[in-house]
C-alpha cells in the first residue's frame, strides 16, 4: 500500500514537472506506465483477492480501498485539463466527491517529501523477488505439473542474508502469498534445488491440499470446512457469516 502511495506521488509530481515544461508527452507516458505496470500488472492483480472474499468492512479491505480513493482522486484532478468530459463521469461515479463538477477541485500540490528509500528497497527486493517467482511458477505451468498459480506452494531460498532479512522484517510468508498469487509461501533455509534467480533459489510444488470453492485458495483438509456441499476455508466461512 505504501509502496503504490509513493509511486503515486513521484508519477504525479512528474506529471506536473513535464506540464511545466510543456513536455506532454512524457507526462502521459509516465502516468499511463504507472496505471499499466503498478496499478493494473501488480496492485489491482493482488489485491482481488482480499476486495472479493475479505469481509466486507474488514481492515484490509478498507485499507485497498483507501490507496484506491487516493489513486483516483489524484489521477481524476490530474488528467483533468486533458480529459474534462471523462474526467467529469469519472468525478459523478466517484462515492468520495466533494464537488458536483471535476473543474471545481483545485489541481494536485506537487508533494515535497517521497520516501525514495521505501521505493528503492520495495523494488530492488519485492518486485524483484516476484519477477523470480512468477518466472519459477510460469515453468511449472509449461510442464502441466500445476495449472493456476493458487495451486501453488513456493519454497524461497535467499541467496543474500541482506534480502532475507528484509522479508523476514517487512514481507511475511502470508503477506508474499498474497502478492505472488500463491496459496503458501515457505521461506526455506535448506532447499537448494529449483529456479535459480538472482536474489533466490525457488522450488514451486503442488498443493496437496483443499481447494476451497470461493476464494480458490488451496488448504490443507484440517482447515477446509463443508458449507451446503461446498469447501470454504476459515476466513470465507467468516465472511459469509457476516
Amino acid at each position: 500500500d505504501q509502496f503504490i502511495i509513493q509511486r503515486l506521488h513521484q508519477v504525479s509530481n512528474s506529471f506536473i514537472n513535464n506540464f511545466n515544461q510543456f513536455d506532454f508527452i512524457n507526462a502521459m507516458n509516465d502516468l499511463f506506465k504507472f496505471v499499466s505496470d503498478d496499478l493494473s500488472s501488480f496492485y489491482l492483480d493482488i489485491t482481488k483477492d482480499s476486495l472479493y472474499c475479505d469481509e466486507k468492512h474488514s481492515l484490509r479491505r478498507r485499507q485497498i480501498q483507501t490507496v484506491f480513493a487516493s489513486v483516483v482522486y489524484t489521477l481524476m484532478r490530474l488528467l483533468n485539463p486533458i480529459l474534462p468530459f471523462t474526467m467529469d463521469e469519472v468525478n459523478k461515479n466517484y462515492p468520495l466527491r466533494t464537488k458536483d463538477n471535476v473543474q471545481l477541485y483545485d489541481y494536485p500540490a506537487y508533494v515535497e517529501e517521497i520516501d525514495h528509500a521505501l521505493l528503492a528497497e520495495y523494488s530492488m527486493n519485492v518486485l524483484a523477488l516476484r519477477d523470480e517467482a512468477l518466472k519459477a511458477i510460469e515453468e511449472r505451468r509449461n510442464t502441466n505439473d500445476i495449472h493456476s498459480s493458487q495451486e501453488a506452494v513456493v519454497d524461497i531460498h535467499f541467496k543474500k542474508d541482506s534480502v532475507r532479512m528484509y522479508f523476514l522484517n517487512h514481507v511475511s510468508e502470508k503477506a508474499l502469498a498474497e502478492i505472488l498469487i500463491v496459496s503458501e509461501v515457505h521461506f526455506n533455509l535448506k532447499q537448494r534445488s529449483g529456479y535459480k534467480g538472482e536474489l533466490a533459489i525457488i522450488q514451486v510444488l503442488h498443493h496437496k491440499g483443499v481447494k476451497c470453492d470461493r476464494c480458490w485458495n488451496y488448504f490443507d483438509e484440517k482447515d477446509i470446512n463443508e458449507v451446503e456441499g461446498a469447501h470454504v476455508c476459515h476466513r470465507c466461512q467468516q465472511s459469509l457469516k457476516k
